[in-house]
């Protein structure tokens, strides 16, 4: 029957995300996947033991390795196609459906219970965002090691006491002996075995239980309460000793020191509370209680930005709706400990795994619907405990009804991560006020040359907020798209004299793209140099390192930083074409041929690189490949002017073969 139950739930999964597997990157998928240089060479790895480098490198905020280097193994096989990457994140999030399966059918050793909480959690769509979004995968990652860390240890337990595990029930001897003889018999961890039985460990287990740990915090720091789960776990069900915990213990105090004191982004200490008050920030995460149960109990017109006024006073009427949640949520705590130890359990859960992303410590971000992604467990598992405590049939119809609500909104919501269009205009929909929604809106105008409506939203963002470093840059980017160079570069400048950058988005490519159309080649050099110090990987920064020195006739300076960008980026086709034109100016005939082929592995359907090889040909008199090549190029571009010359040239010489 399990295996019954573990293939639904990858059916379900597999069709519940579906309708996702075409959409295209948006948001942080771009930067981090589509554009990000970083995930493209396993070379890169290395800035992973680099405190020095490895935010350079990565452009991320936080410390979190073993993501990058799943989304790098990811990209070997599939290069960028969304596609397989999409199926990778499916893949993800149903595997941690199948462990909470495999971990409550463990412990309460019911499978109806076990099966509805891995379903629910997998069509929550409250985790729309992280299985939508690629590069949020530290979340399912952290999580899966969380859950398989979990469950290792306890299986890694010979024996504990299961009398507890039955709610008000005692075991008589007889059936006793009766579950402890079966449960050895199937060779199983769980025994039912009252009184006070010894607890043993399975060293394998409990060794594996421990490196999973270390895998999950060092994919997310959410990871880190698992030791105080273990705990509440054998405080309620088995006995508590301090010991069993110690491995957990070090490992929490490794990364801690590791996360804080080694690999700390800077600028990660200008992350301020809310009104740079701890008092005012208590009553903010109050005011989210309420925003955080809704999209959890009614999980429709869901967001990937939430805008958040910051309470000044407890009357502010959310934060006291808040305190009376949380006073609910203390008094079901209570009653459930007295009357149902699973309950308990899982309410808790909820509670602990919330605490790292609840704001207690300051984020960038405050409120987001990925946060809720490790909490929702408890949250499955507790409705999943009280449907199957209502009478038959009714507890099914009420699971089936469920199902169909959160299936029907997931499909829903999956239409809005389609595409950036479809995405940033939910988004400015749902937070027309919000400065961020303005700044994406405009850049979508700004990509379609409506210059006047992309200004329009990026102003209104910057009267919104004054200090918006990202509404600024966007407003400096449409002047220089608009050829607007002297406000562009203005503008640019109070922004490296404020330091309103961030290691993903500096200013100075732009001002050195400026620099460079107005044939101050000394001034756009600089700014390029700049990037590259800040960005060691800014392929775009050295191909126009390379232009500017081909332009100067400096060919071997030309040569190396287009080889650079290559290497750098490997699914640029643009810098190997230049390096092949250098050789072939030179003679080096070869080696040009090498490098146009490279360039056409990457993209086929470029006229240029085809006519660019016809004319390697023509020069070495191979007449019939170039006219080949030259019929290819034409064919994707029938007035590519070039190939029509050439192939004019070619046809008067009469000897050719």
């Amino acid at each position: 029957m399990k295996r019954k139950y573990i293939l639904l739930l990858v059916v379900f999964g597999m069709l519940l995300y579906a309708n996702t597997i075409k959409n295209s990157y948006v948001w942080d998928d771009i930067l981090f996947i589509k554009e990000g240089n970083f995930i493209k060479n396993f070379s890169n790895s290395w800035v992973i033991f680099s405190p020095k480098n490895y935010f350079k490198y990565t452009q991320d905020f936080t410390y979190r390795p073993l993501p990058f280097l799943y989304i790098m193994a990811n990209y070997k096989i599939w290069n960028t196609n969304p596609i397989w990457h999409r199926l990778g994140n499916i893949s993800l999030h149903i595997i941690n459906g199948i462990l909470i399966f495999l971990l409550i059918s463990f412990i309460l050793k019911n499978e109806f219970i076990a099966f509805l909480s891995g379903l629910f959690f997998m069509l929550h769509p409250v985790n729309t965002e992280v299985v939508n979004m690629i590069s949020f995968n530290e979340t399912q990652i952290s999580t899966l090691f969380f859950l398989l860390s979990f469950l290792l240890y306890l299986k890694s337990k010979k024996y504990f006491t299961v009398s507890s595990f039955v709610d008000n029930a005692k075991c008589s001897h007889t059936e006793v002996a009766a579950a402890t003889e079966e449960s050895l018999s199937k060779s199983e961890t769980l025994h039912c075995i009252q009184g006070d039985g010894k607890t043993g460990y399975h060293a394998n287990f409990f060794v594996l239980s421990i490196i999973s740990y270390f895998l999950g915090v060092f994919s997310k720091e959410t990871a880190i309460t698992l030791p105080a789960i273990i705990i509440l776990y054998d405080f309620i069900f088995d006995k508590v000793k301090l010991k069993k915990y110690l491995p957990f213990f070090a490992v929490a105090l490794f990364y801690l020191i590791i996360r804080f004191f080694v690999f700390r982004l800077p600028t990660e200490s200008m992350i301020k509370y809310p009104g740079n008050s701890f008092l005012i920030n208590i009553l903010t995460i109050l005011k989210n209680v309420p925003e955080y149960l809704s999209v959890i109990f009614v999980p429709i017109n869901l967001k990937a930005e939430y805008k958040l006024s910051i309470p000044h006073s407890i009357s502010d009427l959310n934060v006291i709706l808040g305190i009376i949640l949380i006073l609910f949520c203390i008094t079901a705590l209570i009653y459930s400990y007295r009357k149902s130890k699973i309950m308990f359990f899982s309410l808790s859960w909820i509670l602990i795994t919330f605490i790292p992303t609840s704001n207690i410590f300051p984020m960038q971000t405050i409120v987001a619907e990925r946060y809720l992604y490790l909490p929702l467990i408890g949250f499955c598992v507790t409705f999943a405990v009280f449907i199957e405590k209502l009478k038959k049939p009714y507890n099914i119809i009420i699971a089936i009804f469920i199902v169909i609500f959160l299936t029907v909104n997931v499909f829903i919501r999956n239409n809005d991560w389609k595409d950036e269009v479809s995405f940033y205009t939910k988004i400015f929909k749902q937070v027309p006020d919000s400065p961020g929604a303005n700044v994406n809106m405009a850049l979508v105008y700004e990509s379609n040359k409506n210059y006047e409506k992309a200004l329009e939203l990026i102003n209104y963002a910057i009267k919104l907020d004054p200090d918006n470093s990202d509404a600024k840059n966007a407003l400096a980017f449409v002047y220089k798209d608009n050829e607007q160079f002297d406000k562009a570069l203005e503008l640019y400048q109070k922004i490296v004299d404020m330091r309103q950058y961030q290691y993903y988005r500096t200013p100075f490519i732009n001002m050195g793209i400026i620099y460079k159309l107005r044939k101050q080649y000394d001034k756009a050099i600089e700014n390029f140099n700049k990037e590259i110090e800040i960005n060691p990987l800014s392929s775009v920064a050295y191909a126009h390192l390379a232009e500017i020195y081909e332009i100067q006739g400096n060919f071997d300076f030309a040569n190396q930083f287009y080889v650079k960008s290559a290497e750098i980026n490997p699914d640029d086709y643009v810098p190997l074409n230049a390096v092949g034109i250098i050789c072939g100016s030179r003679g080096q005939f070869d080696k040009a041929l090498k490098y146009f082929n490279r360039a056409l592995k990457i993209k086929q359907d470029v006229a240029e690189i085809h006519c660019n090889i016809a004319t390697v040909y023509f020069l070495t008199f191979r007449y019939g490949e170039a006219i080949k090549e030259l019929e290819k190029s034409l064919e994707i571009d029938p007035n590519y002017e070039k190939a029509r010359y050439l192939l004019s040239e070619i046809t008067k010489k009469k000897n050719y073969k």
